[in-house]
């Protein structure tokens, strides 16, 4: 009988998942106040992971009131734990107007039909790798192994470069954490640099560098995180996309002037959300973050040239990532420095 009334408890949740809309899944309210001030411009934006450093710039802008000065009434959501949902699925949907997200992923979304036009990139270097529980040494090496990898996408680079390699793993799909690595339930997993590679330093002490694989050895040392609008919201609200993207920028430089007050502010920011993370995991975060930013000693935020994109759009054409091409003219416009594409 009990288990019977359990069947049909969770069918009926999986039917409620699968019918709630993006609307209410980008519902997780910012613990800052919003500003509620009249005269200035209401725009939602939605970071691509739960709350964390790695999205440190944007928060300070938010706090700091460096978006209010640019007259924006920025609203910061993000996906709950979990969410089926991506923030190109909400984007796409209008449940919210900017996003930030991984260069390969909205590449091949675009590829998919996704309206994505790239008016930031935050990001400069790649930095996924991928670790595994004994020693290894090339791409081939992994062929036949069971490797963690996340259900809610953001391997992208991964699956072209061993697809590239015409290297067959077993993929083994996980939400967020490192459990299933660290209970050795997976041969291997894929981690970013800046999070749960450094999850795992904290939990093992050491992770030998003959155990880690890094994807930028491999040519995919390409860009990751932008942020993203619909061609349509870029047409019509331009002044207000440059508004947010100058602010952002403020942001992310203020943060790298000021590391110690900007770890304070983000923890500060994290608390109500209690994700079970710890400051200094979050200060470990942020460097990482901001190392990544620079590129020839310099952080530019520039956006992706041509020949880098036409460079990783070749190699997801060939691993079969990207479905169809897209036009670098019209996926990214440089908006800090005047673009007209």
């Amino acid at each position: 009988m009990f288990k019977k009334l359990f069947r049909h408890i969770v069918f009926l949740l999986t039917l409620l998942c699968v019918t709630v809309s993006p609307y209410e899944l980008c519902a997780q309210q910012e613990p800052v106040a919003s500003a509620g001030t009249k005269n200035l411009t209401k725009l939602t934006f939605m970071p691509n992971w739960l709350p964390q450093a790695q999205f440190a710039g944007y928060y300070i802008a938010r706090i700091k009131g460096f978006y209010e000065e640019e007259g924006l009434d920025v609203t910061i959501r993000h996906l709950p734990q979990g969410s089926t949902y991506s923030v190109l699925d909400c984007l796409n949907e209008g449940a919210v107007d900017i996003i930030s997200n991984l260069l390969i992923t909205c590449m091949t979304g675009a590829s998919k039909g996704y309206d994505l036009v790239n008016v930031l990139q935050t990001s400069q270097h790649g930095s996924l790798v991928c670790v595994a529980q004994d020693s290894i040494g090339r791409l081939e090496d992994f062929a036949g192994r069971k490797v963690g990898i996340w259900r809610s996408g953001n391997g992208e680079c991964a699956e072209s470069a061993f697809m590239e390699s015409n290297v067959k793993v077993n993929w083994i799909p996980f939400i967020r954490d490192i459990n299933i690595f660290i209970f050795k339930a997976v041969d291997a997993t894929l981690a970013y640099s800046y999070s749960e590679y450094l999850e795992l330093l904290l939990c093992k002490g050491d992770i030998p560098e003959n155990h880690v694989l890094r994807f930028s050895d491999y040519g995919y040392d390409f860009p990751e995180d932008g942020l993203y609008v619909k061609s349509s919201y870029l047409k019509e609200n331009r002044e207000t996309v440059e508004a947010f993207v100058r602010a952002s920028k403020k942001g992310w430089e203020w943060a790298a002037e000021h590391k110690e007050e900007a770890v304070d502010l983000v923890w500060h920011y994290l608390k109500p959300f209690q994700t079970g993370t710890s400051k200094y995991y979050q200060s470990l975060m942020l460097d990482e973050v901001l190392r990544l930013q620079v590129k020839d000693g310099e952080r530019s935020f520039r956006t992706i040239g041509i020949d880098e994109f036409n460079s990783l759009k070749s190699k997801l054409l060939k691993g079969g990532m990207m479905v169809n091409d897209i036009d670098y003219n019209k996926f990214t416009v440089d908006l800090l420095n005047g673009g007209n594409n």
